[in-house]
């Protein structure tokens, strides 16, 4: 089959690299991964990495093949090398910062990558290339020294052991128990991973979605009826749903047409605020005073519907279930382009019951689909990053790259109400924006507030957007707006589960 004679060292190289990758990998998932589950015994918590075996038997059986045979199919195993590792080792990094699968929600949101730019993450990028790529020299150094090494390593022994334990775990329901597979679902349900090796986990990103049929049955049609919907296909907007409850108020409307002010925070969960948990002290103060205003409404049990950002705020707005997340699918040149679908948003309504509607994006422009999406919300004015920071900031340098901080947004929004304050215009307005800086991953700055220590970027963020939200409290409580004015402080959606916040609920 294979010649025992001496392999080349860039062969070798291969094979090990692939190997240290391989086990190196599986590594750092099995740290990451939580185990601490009652009556789980070894064998499953070892089964967990089964897929990861075969998908690695596999590519070692076909590279040891190709780099064997004729010089075209050395460069087609190489590049098979090449491009099966890359994906392996993004994936891998992946699980370790975000404790998940690179996800189709991630690759759509790809221009928000910058948010993964931290020095903690190409800290960790930079260890896992060292230990891949170093190692395997070393090794490859000690077995090209010895003819022995060489002859194992693709002994037909050691590819029968492969080929035999890949055909085993193919067949692993015919041989282990149902309780022990049960036990390592359990496992990996705990820890939210599929059970799917790298590659395959990979290529599921990028399987079309399943076409969504449009047409309703009459069942379907009647079921839509029953349930308070209207179904006009050839209507501008198909799709009604005219109410949601019949109940009458509990309270009476002091002002018939407040002004309202929709605050969406970027992924922000409720138990991190001490408006619905005393876990961290005094972690967001101003939102407790906000809170505890007798005026002030408490909603508990809200969750968002859709995530992440742009269905988030889509989602809520318009009061949807939108299908495609992405920021370019609002694109004129998007092959999905959104913006040429109608919808009945919250905008459009009190649009037409006289109301001013104003969006402040707090993205400097092209840096997000975020403008290109409201404009079809029904908003008279949206305001972006560059204009806001030249009108009320003076233009000064960026902070963040793409984005205000938050003590920059609450600046600009204070500013924004001061200015209307003087505008003897009496139409009432809306007036949604949408801070960022509490995004996952990212870590206060320079104008920033450290909560504690400062050591948990996570708790650091919150604190500080609360921070930047106590400036413009104090200032809405004395201005003209407080009597006329309703504030809605919400989040596009929860905080995303990455590693620091999940150790951080944890504690």
């Amino acid at each position: 089959m294979i010649k025992h004679k001496a392999v080349s060292n860039y062969k070798i190289f291969l094979l090990v690299f692939l190997t240290l990758a391989s086990l190196f990998g599986a590594i750092l998932i099995a740290n990451n991964l939580d185990f601490t589950i009652n009556g789980v015994h070894y064998i499953p918590k070892i089964l967990v990495f089964d897929t990861f075996f075969v998908e690695y038997a596999i590519m070692f059986l076909l590279i040891v093949v190709l780099i064997n045979k004729y010089p075209f199919s050395r460069w087609f195993g190489t590049i098979l090398f090449i491009v099966y590792m890359t994906i392996y080792l993004s994936q891998i990094i992946s699980i370790f910062i975000s404790g998940e699968f690179i996800s189709k929600l991630a690759v759509k949101n790809i221009e928000f990558i910058g948010f993964l730019i931290t020095t903690e993450n190409i800290s960790i990028i930079l260890l896992v290339m060292l230990v891949v790529v170093i190692l395997p020299l070393i090794l490859t150094y000690f077995i090209v020294k010895n003819v022995k090494l060489q002859k194992i390593m693709l002994n037909r022994y050691f590819i029968g052991f492969f080929i035999t334990a890949t055909l085993l775990l193919y067949g692993e329901e015919k041989w282990i128990s149902q309780k022990t597979l049960q036990e390592r679902n359990t496992i990996l349900q705990h820890n939210t991973l599929p059970h799917m090796a790298a590659i395959q986990a990979f290529e599921n990103i990028y399987k079309s979605d399943e076409k969504v049929d449009f047409s309703f049955t009459r069942d379907e049609v009647e079921k839509l009826h029953k349930l308070g919907y209207t179904f006009k296909p050839f209507k501008k907007y198909p799709l009604l749903k005219e109410n949601i409850y019949d109940e009458n108020v509990t309270f009476d409307a002091t002002i018939q047409k407040p002004n309202i002010i929709v605050i969406f925070t970027e992924g922000l969960s409720a138990r991190t605020t001490s408006v619905y948990s005393d876990k961290y002290k005094n972690l967001t103060p101003h939102l407790k005073d906000f809170s505890e205003n007798p005026h002030t409404t408490v909603v508990k049990n809200y969750y968002n519907h859709t995530a992440a950002t742009y269905r988030g705020l889509h989602g809520q707005i318009c009061s949807t279930y939108p299908w495609l997340g992405s920021g370019k699918n609002w694109l004129e040149n998007d092959l999905l382009n959104l913006s040429t679908l109608h919808y009945k948003c919250f905008p459009h309504i009190l649009q037409h019951n006289g109301y001013e509607t104003i969006f402040l994006n707090m993205h400097y422009k092209d840096s997000s689909g975020n403008d290109e999406m409201v404009a079809n919300f029904g908003f008279d004015t949206i305001l972006s990053g560059e204009t806001l920071s030249n009108t009320y900031l003076g233009g000064i340098d960026k902070i963040r790259g793409h984005y205000l901080s938050d003590h920059q947004a609450y600046t600009v929004l204070t500013k924004y109400l001061k200015e209307k304050e003087k505008t003897p215009k009496k139409q009432p307005f809306l007036l949604m924006t949408y801070t960022i800086e509490t995004h996952a991953f990212v870590d206060i700055e320079r104008d920033g507030v450290a909560y504690g220590d400062g050591k948990n970027n996570v708790l650091n963020t919150i604190y500080n957007m609360d921070d930047a939200f106590g400036q413009f409290w104090d200032y809405f409580k004395h201005s003209k707006f407080a009597k006329n004015t309703m504030i809605v402080f919400t989040s596009d959606h929860a905080h995303y589960y990455g590693k620091e916040y999940i150790r951080t609920m944890k504690q």
